[in-house]
């Protein structure tokens, strides 16, 4: 997201002091923002907020395909935490979908996730 830096920063501030728990396709990471900085950090137990995703959610938010909300109610997303924390992240995935659309790397980014978890091309 260097490639926008504003984004990168609305995607920190969505975050803001929560330590955010994000699996997908089996993958598991922790995330914390400070100082509109994101960290990835070892995984662990101790999080605010945790996410499940499809892994072809993450393809199908950018391709238009989905939104949020049809996401959450077909289950393709999970998210558990205070009531706070998960609005956090919604509007942390929000600004990530909208700032990666902006990015030039996308392109082979998707390809290369594409490829990896099988999500339609």
């Amino acid at each position: 997201m260097t490639e926008q830096p504003r984004s990168y920063a609305a995607v920190g501030d969505a975050i803001g002091d929560y330590t955010v728990r994000v699996v997908t396709g089996g993958d598991a990471a922790r995330l914390h923002a400070r100082a509109t900085r994101i960290r990835i950090i070892a995984d662990g137990e101790a999080f605010d907020v945790a996410a499940r995703l499809d892994p072809t959610l993450v393809t199908a938010l950018i391709d238009g395909d989905t939104n949020l909300l049809d996401a959450l109610l077909d289950e393709r997303l999970e998210l558990r935490g205070s009531m706070p924390a998960v609005q956090a992240m919604l509007d942390c995935i929000t600004a990530f979908v909208a700032g990666t659309l902006r990015c030039h790397g996308t392109a082979a980014l998707s390809r290369q996730y594409r490829t990896r978890f099988g999500a339609a091309q």
